[in-house]
């Protein structure tokens, strides 16, 4: 899971490990002098070598208590979080294996029948990649976690994000006023994801990830026959959805292949 910092991390787990066991030895040790003393009264007192072991014991219980309680709560915040991401790729996955594609998925979300259902897909997408943005800045190892199934968190978050993309390109004045909140919130949540890992992406004024065999004509007629109206003339909605997905895609790209194709 955490193959760029493998090294590091087992080192540090040898380390805690004879910690632990070394304290072990000289807890048992101190026990076992008390113990002889309680057995046989008339044994000499405490040596200062003894009275110095339980001063060094008492020490070291609060600091190793308090890196067991850290570990615990970093452990749980981490596998919440994880749940949580994957929860929501999942529920994408299903959206496409329904639509097949995000050009689909875009047209349901213009279909007049859709309101509410949009509305809500569009919130719940909004607070994901909001929470996304939280937790893997906060946490992480969630960056090199691999998602569960076929579907990647990265290339989840480019799905909803081309949907909405496609819809503010093609009706700027008709699409849903959440779109821009989400696409935001999506190209805010990338770019810092794939900065705090080291990586450097986007500049190209042209973004085809994931999207090599689809035609943008083809893209643009699923969402004019949902009863969307094209605002623009086709080379503006082009040039329009290319601004907003070149901020984004590139960056979930790099995160998917330079760390979860890798772990995989």
């Amino acid at each position: 899971m955490l193959d760029a910092f493998a090294p590091f991390w087992l080192f540090l787990t040898t380390a805690f490990w004879l910690f632990l066991l070394l304290l072990g030895i000289g807890l048992l040790g101190l026990f076992a002098e008390l113990m002889t003393v309680r057995v046989y009264p008339m044994r000499p007192s405490l040596t200062p070598q003894s009275v110095l072991a339980v001063v060094c014991g008492a020490a070291l219980l609060p600091p190793v208590g308090l890196a067991l309680a850290t570990a615990c709560v970093y452990l749980g915040t981490y596998v919440c979080a994880y749940r949580r991401r994957e929860r929501e790729v999942a529920r994408i996955a299903v959206e496409l294996t329904h639509h097949l594609d995000p050009d689909r998925l875009a047209a349901s979300c213009a279909h007049p029948a859709a309101g509410p259902r949009t509305d809500r897909l569009l919130a719940e997408w909004t607070d994901w990649l909001t929470d996304l943005q939280s937790s893997h800045l906060n946490c992480p190892a969630l960056i090199y976690s691999a998602s569960r199934g076929t579907l990647t968190w990265p290339r989840a978050a480019v799905a909803v994000l081309d949907a909405a993309a496609l819809l503010r390109a093609v009706a700027p004045s008709h699409s849903p006023p959440q779109i821009p909140v989400l696409l935001a919130a999506g190209t805010r949540c990338l770019q810092e994801i794939a900065w705090k890992a080291g990586l450097v992406a986007g500049g190209a004024a042209v973004s085809l990830e994931y999207r090599e065999e689809r035609s943008f004509s083809d893209s643009v007629r699923l969402v004019v026959g949902a009863g969307v109206p094209e605002e623009q003339d086709r080379q503006d909605t082009w040039a329009a959805f290319q601004r907003m997905r070149s901020a984004y895609a590139p960056y979930a790209t790099a995160l998917e292949f330079r760390f979860l194709h890798r772990a995989g």
